[in-house]
């Protein structure tokens, strides 16, 4: 069994590797953002509902081994769930940066935005990796 599994590391490329992170990264993202919004004015659920969407779609293309397709669904996925993560926070980055109600970013901010960037960083990589040897 040991030796099977070994079997299936053997045949995976770095980029197959790239592909489980972003899964696992899009899966991750999902739920912080969705709890550290959820019931404010600045979450955007369809970011949610495109960083889901990810997910399954890289687990039915990994299904039905269509490996060739996962990076080129998950950097459109991962762009088109940040531009919906910008549109609803840009009023919280204004009130921000004129300082009206709040003086500085508070810390899910900063982590949502990080990660969302990792994200976007990790799927463009990934478009230029080979997934399997």
């Amino acid at each position: 069994m040991l030796e099977k599994l070994r079997e299936g590391y053997d045949k995976r490329a770095v980029g197959y590797y790239f592909t489980a992170g972003v899964t696992v990264l899009s899966l991750v993202l999902a739920i912080v953002y969705a709890i550290g919004y959820a019931g404010t004015d600045y979450i955007s659920w369809m970011a949610v509902v495109l960083l889901g969407v990810l997910v399954v779609a890289n687990a039915l293309l990994l299904l039905f081994n269509k490996i060739d397709w996962i990076p080129l669904v998950s950097i459109v996925l991962s762009v088109v769930a940040t531009c919906f993560f910008v549109y609803g926070i840009y009023f919280y980055v204004s009130v921000v940066f004129v300082g009206i109600d709040i003086q500085n970013f508070d810390a899910r901010f900063v982590i949502n935005t990080v990660l969302f960037v990792l994200l976007l960083g990790l799927s463009s990589a990934n478009l230029f990796l080979k997934q399997s040897k």
